[in-house]
């Protein structure tokens, strides 16, 4: 079984600017490793802002954690279907490939797109409510620890 360090966040999603989250997971460890890190997720950030997108950045994993040197930022870009579908196929290129690993070996934002369907669309797959429980436990699944949701473009999106 994985060891999970201390939860910086208590369990849940917390809303949170990029500032904010720079303040609270830059601060301690390997400072210089950590800003490395976040400088990264920055500029997905800023490229996801200059596409013109609305999605909510999910961020968990070592990074949101005690963790003096964690190897990679885990994450999701949620992106509900509607904004997806009248994104330009070059954009949904872009977000469909954080589904292929091929970003970087190894990973340093180890993120996948998540697509968010209505509840009464026929291609939703998962309850969304089921995505918050999964990042809000530990890997000994006993445990609660939170994520961050850092909302680029206005999207702040909440389980159907």
């Amino acid at each position: 079984m994985k060891f999970d360090h201390q939860p910086l966040l208590g369990p849940g999603k917390h809303y949170m600017s990029l500032n904010h989250l720079e303040r609270l997971t830059t601060t301690f460890g390997d400072v210089s490793h950590r800003e490395n890190l976040f400088a990264h997720l920055n500029e997905l950030h800023s490229e996801i802002v200059s596409l013109g997108i609305r999605v909510d950045l999910w961020v968990d994993g070592s990074f949101v954690s005690e963790k003096a040197q964690p190897s990679d930022i885990d994450g999701v870009i949620a992106i509900h279907a509607d904004e997806f579908d009248a994104c330009t196929t070059e954009v949904q290129d872009f977000l469909d490939g954080f589904n292929d690993d091929a970003f970087s070996d190894p990973p340093i934002l180890d993120f996948f797109t998540h697509i968010i369907y209505d509840s009464d669309d026929p291609r939703r797959e998962i309850e969304e409510s089921s995505w918050e429980w999964q990042w809000s436990k530990q890997h000994d699944e006993k445990h609660l620890k939170g994520f961050a949701s850092i909302v680029v473009g206005g999207a702040k999106y909440e389980p159907f």
